[in-house]
């Protein structure tokens, strides 16, 4: 594969077809006979330079259809992750697929296992696999709060709406020392994890706020990536078979609350039908008693 990068820095991935640019169009003979670090030209004469993309380039050129994470986030997830070629590692939200085109390219050649619920989702992260060659992302149609297929794991990545809900299967299916990563776009969401983690992980939350400099003026630039999520990252160091029953429980007891409320709202609609009646029931006397008294005002 070969990317292009125009005068202004902009980048074009070549796919194989003749090319159609702002400053012209490159004929695709042209492009596969030039070897990587070389320049090809427009008909209008405007050269491009020719390399292989990075994982950065990838990850700019991804189509994305889900929010994707960044950059900026990902290249800490997996940083703190301690991955390295042949790691074994489970991703959970598969998404767009942009995460897991940056674990694949750490752990090579070892596969990355990606559970996503919604194909449509899939979909999209297959696409991008196939556009960028990346063939070491096995992606599973399986929901992560019913457990962990996979043994022995050294990351297991969560980017999903209740991770503290996967803490359980966590415990048991990582290594001693493994590395299990939740992004949570909210703090509520991190609070809760942070909680469920409390005996059997070391861990630490923190988010990134990415500001780049305008070196021509030597200031930093007006616009800047701030606050997109916040990472929690913790690292397994005992099976505390108590706690683990503890979490285990959170669910039911979610979902009993969830019933109480079901019941509640239930009971108001009751209330405000009953309240309905009576109303009607007073409208209807009035109506009567007028009547009356307009029968006796008549006689």
């Amino acid at each position: 594969m070969k990317i292009l990068i125009d005068p202004k820095g902009r980048k074009y991935i070549f796919k194989g077809e003749d090319m159609h640019t702002k400053d012209g169009m490159i004929k695709a003979d042209e492009i596969n006979k030039c070897e990587v670090g070389g320049t090809v030209k427009t008909h209008l004469g405007t050269e491009y330079a020719v390399i292989h993309p990075n994982i950065t380039d990838i990850l700019q050129k991804a189509r994305r259809g889900p929010q994707a994470i960044t950059l900026k986030d990902a290249s800490l997830i997996v940083g703190y992750a301690n991955l390295h070629s042949g790691s074994k590692v489970l991703n959970s939200g598969t998404g767009s697929g942009i995460i897991d085109i940056f674990l694949a390219y750490a752990v090579e050649p070892e596969k990355v296992i990606s559970y996503e619920i919604r194909e449509d989702f899939a979909k999209i992260a297959r696409k991008n696999f196939e556009k960028f060659g990346i063939d070491n992302v096995e992606i599973k149609m399986k929901n992560i709060y019913e457990g962990i297929d996979e043994e022995n794991l050294d990351a297991i990545i969560l980017d999903l709406p209740e991770p503290w809900l996967v803490v359980r299967f966590a415990v048991e299916k990582l290594k001693m020392g493994g590395i299990l990563i939740s992004f949570s776009p909210s703090i509520e969401q991190s609070k809760k994890f942070h909680d469920a983690l409390d005996i059997n992980f070391l861990q630490e939350t923190f988010e990134c706020v990415l500001r780049n400099w305008d070196m021509k003026v030597v200031r930093p630039c007006s616009r800047m990536i701030a606050h997109t999520g916040f990472i929690t990252v913790a690292r397994l160091i005992s099976r505390n078979k108590a706690k683990s029953e503890e979490i285990k429980d959170m669910k039911k007891s979610e979902e009993i609350k969830d019933m109480k409320k079901s019941e509640e709202i239930k009971d108001m609609k009751k209330s405000e039908e009953i309240k309905s009646d009576e109303v009607n029931n007073e409208v209807e006397s009035e109506e009567i008693n007028n009547e009356v008294e307009s029968e006796k005002i008549n006689n």
